[in-house]
């Protein structure tokens, strides 16, 4: 238990304190602010307590052993003495008021931040989000709570006292392309797990038959999505896979989808190649490629489009407001969930703190022109397109744990979008499979996980083959 990751910080009160008289500075940009009628006692302590006291409880601490991702935040640092990780909130006092006044947290991110650090309840059992999440117009955090959460199981049965135990975890930021915005590559699987260089390209595509183009969405890059395909190679679906990586956050999608073209030309692609080229498209990166071939003439040397979780009807997430609330939540329950995919989360989350426009966000609103005239083009017919759709709710109905940890998180943050509506997390399916004439299919998984789970993985194989 040791192990567990912690970032120092030399600020926080090491003895009890009153949360609500004042505002609390713990130190990293971090303040608790005053309240105008709760309060509550805080106490500092480790998140590994020293004894084993019947009310220590277990933190699920191997969710953070050896996570690069992700890593709880101790205030006080010291050799040979206990850390100062978790504060315990008890005594409070006109709790029923956080439904009208919430108790708030600001946090001020460090201008070209590579990292964020965001509150979370830890319920005895996981870790929560701490309740909804905004930015001001400074550019600061400002995240809410409205309701403590109840406790696990565990919690309840040693003590009927309510309590709150707040840790913060700072999730870390991908370095990206290293000055590159656009990048071609092609993945080597000789050492196992495949590697996306850019030595040989010319030579590798020239030789090559049956190519698969790997285009991420607004999170992510494509090194994990090219993971699975070292299987393709194997069994001769393909003969190279390519990967397309791309400033994802303000560079209109027109715009990549031009770049990505002329690349792909300066690459040797064009109408009489003699290749058979598929493009495996997630996200955003579907609508990327469904502009290059529906309004830039690529239909005439691409065979097909995959598209997964892909908003081809637009997204409820068109406006920096909610979908930083919505980040929030995925950081949170993504500690279990999809702890891989964290980088990528907070990449996006740190860009949002950082600047007032995001482009791409805004496009993918369904009221947006790009939408719009997106909607009222068809797939060529000299292209076939398949479509991945994720479901949320069948994909937790195979995992109880799973599905209770996005209950209680939801909880905290506020009613979710797209309840009572099919969705994978991000995107309805009813925008996912709003392409007219096209091979549709709906998988149990989530907006994270589509290159990880064997069904939507064997899906893609067929719809390749």
């Amino acid at each position: 238990m040791k192990s567990t990751k912690t970032i120092s910080s030399r600020t926080a009160p090491k003895k009890p304190a009153s949360v609500g008289t004042k505002n609390i500075n713990l130190g990293t940009g971090i303040t608790i602010l005053s309240h105008e009628s709760v309060t509550a006692s805080v106490t500092a302590g480790p998140l590994m307590p020293q004894t084993r006291d019947i009310d220590n409880l277990p933190t699920g601490d191997n969710v953070f052993k050896n996570n690069p991702h992700f890593q709880i935040v101790n205030f006080d640092k010291k050799t040979g003495t206990p850390d100062q990780s978790i504060f315990e909130l008890t005594d409070f006092q006109n709790e029923a008021d956080l439904k009208t006044h919430p108790l708030k947290i600001k946090i001020k991110p460090k201008k070209n931040a590579k990292e964020i650090i965001l509150p979370f309840v830890f319920d005895g059992k996981d870790f929560l989000p701490f309740g909804t999440t905004k930015k001001n117009e400074v550019g600061e955090i400002i995240c809410s709570l409205t309701n403590i959460p109840e406790d696990s199981d565990v919690v309840k049965a040693r003590s009927l006292d309510t309590a709150m135990r707040l840790v913060f975890i700072k999730f870390a930021n991908k370095l990206g392309l290293g000055g590159k915005t656009e990048m071609l590559r092609w993945v080597d699987y000789s050492g196992g797990i495949g590697v996306r260089t850019e030595e040989g390209l010319t030579e590798k595509i020239k030789n090559a038959n049956k190519i698969v183009l790997i285009v991420h969405g607004i999170i992510g890059d494509t090194g994990e999505m090219a993971i699975p395909f070292k299987s393709f190679v194997d069994a001769q679906i393909c003969d190279l896979v390519l990967t397309f990586d791309y400033e994802n956050l303000n560079t209109k999608i027109e715009e990549t989808s031009a770049k990505l073209l002329k690349i792909l030309q300066d690459n040797g692609f064009g109408e009489n190649d003699k290749k058979q080229l598929v493009i495996v498209a997630h996200s955003m990166g579907g609508l990327v490629a469904r502009y290059m071939i529906e309004h830039l003439g690529a239909d005439k040397f691409i065979d097909k489009l995959v598209m997964a979780g892909t908003p081809n009807g637009g997204s409820k997430f068109g406006d920096i407001p909610t979908y930083i609330n919505w980040l929030s939540t995925l950081l949170g329950v993504g500690t279990k969930l999809f702890p891989n995919a964290l980088t990528g989360i907070a990449t996006t989350f740190l860009t949002l703190t950082q600047k007032t426009l995001f482009v791409t966000l805004n496009q993918m609103n369904p009221d947006d022109l790009f939408i719009k005239n997106l909607a009222l083009s068809t797939p060529p017919p000299g292209v076939r397109y398949h479509v991945l759709g994720g479901n949320l709710d069948k994909f937790l109905a195979n995992d109880a744990d799973a599905k209770k940890l996005m209950d209680k998180a939801l909880y905290q943050t506020g009613e979710w979008v797209y309840k009572n509506v099919t969705n994978d997390i991000a995107v309805s399916t009813e925008s996912i499979f709003s392409v007219p004439s096209v091979d549709k299919k709906e998988i149990a998984c989530h907006h994270l996980n589509y290159f990880l789970v064997n069904e939507s993985i064997a899906a893609l194989k067929a719809a390749i083959n």
